[in-house]
């Protein structure tokens, strides 16, 4: 019974979590669109604009590697031969795209609670199955 209750408590999260990001960026974007009723002067939101005002730090690497049959080794394929040059390219690719990539992480976030939410359910109507079939009288 302790894991129904922390499943139901992880989907709630995620549900949480998912509606949260997209209503932050949501009024955070008509607040900027509105900033003269709000006296705002300055404004940012973006990927590694300014860590002094980080709401999640993440680390991302690319990564890429072939093997063969018959042989557990693998080779490191070197798509990035410039981290430097990448990384900074990279960052601004994320920016242009920061609302889309956050609604999107956001609907991630919800369609996997979605999922976890019918497993649940369906966990739960078997195990009412169980309890009926267990509870039916026996015949005469």
């Amino acid at each position: 019974m302790n894991d129904k209750l922390e499943n139901y408590k992880g989907i709630k999260n995620f549900i949480e979590i998912g509606n949260q990001i997209k209503n932050k960026i949501k009024d955070y974007l008509e607040k900027i669109e509105r900033k003269s009723e709000f006296n705002i002067d300055k404004y940012e939101m973006g990927f590694n604009k300014d860590n002094r005002f980080s709401s999640a730090k993440i680390e991302v690497s690319v990564d890429a590697y072939t093997g063969t049959f018959g042989n557990s080794g693998v080779s490191i394929v070197t798509i990035v031969k410039d981290s430097k040059v990448f990384k900074d390219f990279f960052i601004k690719v994320l920016n242009k795209h920061f609302n889309e990539l956050m609604i999107e992480t956001a609907d991630e976030i919800i369609d996997s609670a979605k999922t976890k939410n019918l497993e649940a359910i369906k966990e739960l109507e078997d195990m009412l199955k169980t309890l009926k079939l267990e509870t039916k009288e026996p015949k005469s």
